[in-house]
């Protein structure tokens, strides 16, 4: 299961009323100002409980001392943020970083609500206790030139998309592959059924325990049932993961079949995926892999970390690992 992480940041802003900036009311105001601010640039939600640590600094004994006795104070208060794995504290980190002042604003606007007046408020740049040398340990080759309609794509008869760091179990509504890079034109996805005309085999791990009302094929097949993981998934595992194998001479209209089943590269340049926008359900890691013909293992294609619930495109490179 994922490790949780934390973030740490500072508030910087003026109390308008320095009696105020110490107390214990507005310490757990902070917390939950900096829980709002961290939702609102995030879409995720955070409670007071996520950050159990602010510090504000005007509120050692020798900085007190010299001003307490000013209408105002210029403070810094150092918080904690807990978050579920390293892959959210990178996202985390990086929503702060894109939206500062919106960050800002929240935590103001949070305190003036709590009757604590601000001026001035910022936040400094975030840093995580998490190692993130995961994310550093795919090298930039892996994305390759991304694919456009021109260039020639990768080609391979096996694809699935690996989610990592879901806390609960990584849910997902349709998966859907692409010969383009603008993601109009799709590769048909018929996975095996009773009495179905198919163009090959869906699959999905882990195998801990039968899924029960719902199969991998749902989730190549927008019927409005769901597929999911069923457990939680790791932060660097490939056990959570779903995937289509494409067979030859199952579904050409007009054409009879042989009866052999042969396996058939496509070479997708695009792909889309619908996953739960709920909180520890949708996996902010997602890595797409490939099985080249001949090939035992299965190579990571592309990696994109950070991402949200909802509906996800993903252009691929048109070289591999």
């Amino acid at each position: 299961a994922p490790q949780a992480a934390n973030v740490s940041g500072t508030v910087y802003t003026t109390f308008q009323n320095s009696a105020e900036a110490c107390s214990a009311s507005t310490a757990l105001a902070l917390r939950a100002a900096v829980a709002a601010a961290a939702s609102n640039v995030t879409r995720m939600e955070y409670t007071v409980d996520a950050v159990p640590l602010v510090v504000v600094d005007v509120c050692s004994s020798r900085r007190l001392d010299t001003e307490r006795r000013l209408a105002t104070v210029a403070a810094a208060a150092a918080f904690t943020l807990t978050v579920a794995s390293a892959s959210l504290a990178a996202f985390v980190s990086s929503s702060v970083a894109a939206a500062t002042a919106d960050f800002a604003s929240v935590v103001s606007a949070e305190m003036a609500a709590s009757g604590v007046a601000l001026a001035g408020t910022g936040v400094g740049a975030l840093t995580s206790s998490a190692s993130l040398a995961i994310f550093a340990s795919f090298r930039n080759s892996v994305l390759g030139t991304f694919a456009a309609d021109a260039a020639g794509a990768v080609g391979a008869s096996r694809w699935r998309l690996v989610g990592r760091s879901v806390a609960q179990a990584w849910t997902l509504s349709v998966v859907r592959f692409f010969e383009d890079a603008g993601c109009t034109s799709a590769i048909p996805v018929l996975p095996r059924r009773e009495l179905q005309a198919s163009n090959g085999r869906a699959f999905s791990g882990p195998h801990k325990r039968r899924h029960v009302g719902f199969s991998a094929a749902d989730a190549f097949v927008d019927n409005g049932i769901d597929w999911s993981s069923g457990v939680g998934c790791g932060d660097a595992s490939d056990s959570c993961h779903v995937g289509f194998e494409w067979m030859s001479d199952h579904v050409d209209p007009g054409r009879v079949s042989t009866g052999l089943l042969q396996r058939s590269a496509v070479s997708p340049r695009c792909i889309t995926l619908e996953q739960s926008s709920v909180a520890g359900r949708f996996a902010p890691t997602v890595v797409v892999q490939c099985r080249p013909a001949g090939s035992l293992q299965w190579t990571s294609h592309l990696v994109r970390a950070g991402l949200v619930g909802g509906t996800i495109t993903l252009r691929l490179p048109t070289t591999a690992q």
